[in-house]
Order: structure tokens, then C-alpha cells, then sequence
């Protein structure tokens, strides 16, 4: 084999190792949250969860916002925190969302999930959301 094919392949498994390394190294994002509009486990309230970058949760440190959403025209993905500030990076604090039978939610009456376009508005970044609606 060439001097040169030799150093080529050599730069190569370099350059691999050092993906593999820093893929190794690199922590999983870890932001912070908290439920507004409703107080958590609240189906019947369009709520939302903004992220934050620290646990301040201070609105001039806003990455994202997610609101609830409609499973399918029965059930809602609800957050269920209430408004503290509170960590999950989807590993080790998974997220703390989960479904509702929006029937079961409003009992005889049963009920339906609808989508509320834009609910959810921080600092310019807007989100759908979604309640449970009950029958008259």
C-alpha cells in the first residue's frame, strides 16, 4: 500500500473516532418546563408548555411552546404538571403528558377533543393547543 494510501486511511479512522467520541460526550438537551393557561391536568382547558433554557422559567429565556393536541377526535394529550418549573430531558424525566378519553373526561355528557389554533403565544412563538369538550 502507498505512503499515501496509508495516511488517507489513517485521517480517515481519525476522523471516525473523533465523531464517535464527541457523539459519546455530548450530554442530551435538558431544558426545563412549565404548564400555563391551565394548572396541568386540566382537559378542559387549551393549555401549554413552554421551555425554558434554565430553571429560572423566565420568559426572556423562551425555546419553544407546545400546546396539548388531539389525539384523535375522542382523546387529548394532556400535560399534567402544574405551573412549577420542572426538568425532563426525555431519558432520564421523561415527559409528563398523557392521554385522555375526553368521554370518560366529561362522564354522561361525553365529549370530544378540539384543536384551539394559536392558544399558546410566548414572546412571539405561538402553538395550537386542544380541550376536551363536553356535550350540552
Amino acid at each position: 500500500m502507498s505512503v499515501l494510501k496509508i495516511a488517507v486511511v489513517a485521517v480517515i479512522a481519525v476522523m471516525l473516532a473523533s465523531c464517535s467520541l464527541f457523539n459519546q460526550k455530548t450530554p442530551a438537551k435538558s431544558y426545563y418546563f412549565r404548564d400555563t393557561v391551565d394548572n396541568g391536568n386540566d382537559a378542559g382547558t387549551a393549555g401549554c408548555h413552554v421551555e425554558y433554557l434554565t430553571s429560572a422559567c423566565n420568559n426572556r429565556q423562551v425555546v419553544g411552546v407546545t400546546g396539548d393536541s388531539c389525539l384523535s377526535e375522542q382523546s387529548i394529550n394532556e400535560y399534567t404538571n402544574n405551573r412549577t418549573c420542572h426538568r425532563h430531558d426525555n431519558r432520564t424525566s421523561p415527559a409528563d403528558i398523557s392521554a385522555i378519553n375526553c368521554s370518560e373526561y366529561c362522564g354522561s355528557r361525553g365529549g370530544h377533543c378540539e384543536t384551539v389554533d394559536n392558544a399558546c403565544n410566548v414572546r412571539g412563538i405561538t402553538s395550537n393547543s386542544a380541550r376536551c369538550v363536553c356535550n350540552e
